[in-house]
């Protein structure tokens, strides 16, 4: 009997995790239900094992922000991640604000290696239907190297044709000592 408890509480803890997800995800969101489920599969379910911090700026003069979806997909040497939604304007963010730098992590089971590119794709459902990409930086947990996708540019929704920008690996810096301080007190 206990183990049959356990197993109800683990399975409705399970359900409750899984409504929150679908709720996230509402009717008025962007994603089909394919999208959802792929989507749910990958992050819930399958725990991803590589993971990429991604740094998002928006440019600083008028105009530059937008309410728009954007996607993003980061393709290497190792192969490419899904396209990935980065912002969507029916959930609880609102803009890429002028500006503004937004961070995201986008997790993947494949190593993608040294990155070659970032594909940005723009949708066509807000108000602002453009958006002054400054750049993005690409940062791997694992690794620790980083890369730089300059855009400096004004993006508008193309329909299935993305932004293809190219990536520079960014120098790490490095520390070959270790200072350590350590404060007590003395007597008088």
């Amino acid at each position: 009997r206990m183990e049959v408890t356990l197993l109800q509480e683990k399975t409705s803890k399970l359900q409750s995790e899984v409504d929150r997800f679908y709720s996230l995800l509402s009717a008025d969101a962007l994603m089909g239900w394919q999208e959802v489920d792929r989507v749910f599969r990958e992050y819930v379910v399958e725990k991803r094992c590589f993971v990429y911090r991604i740094e998002v700026r928006t440019g600083v003069f008028p105009d530059s922000e937008t309410d728009c979806e954007v996607y993003l997909q980061l393709k290497g040497t190792g192969g490419s991640t899904e396209r990935e939604l980065l912002f969507n304007p029916s959930a609880l963010d609102r803009t890429f604000a002028r500006g503004s730098m937004r961070c995201f992590e986008l997790s993947t089971d494949v190593e993608l290696d040294e990155l070659l590119e970032a594909r940005v794709w723009m949708g066509s459902t807000g108000e602002q239907a453009s958006w002054m990409l400054e750049d993005l930086v690409v940062w791997n947990t694992r690794t620790g190297v980083t890369h730089s996708f300059p855009c400096g540019r004004i993006l508008r929704h193309q329909g299935s044709t993305p932004v293809v920008l190219s990536g520079t690996r960014l120098q790490q810096e490095h520390c070959d000592y270790l200072v350590s301080l350590s404060f007590s007190e003395r007597g008088a």
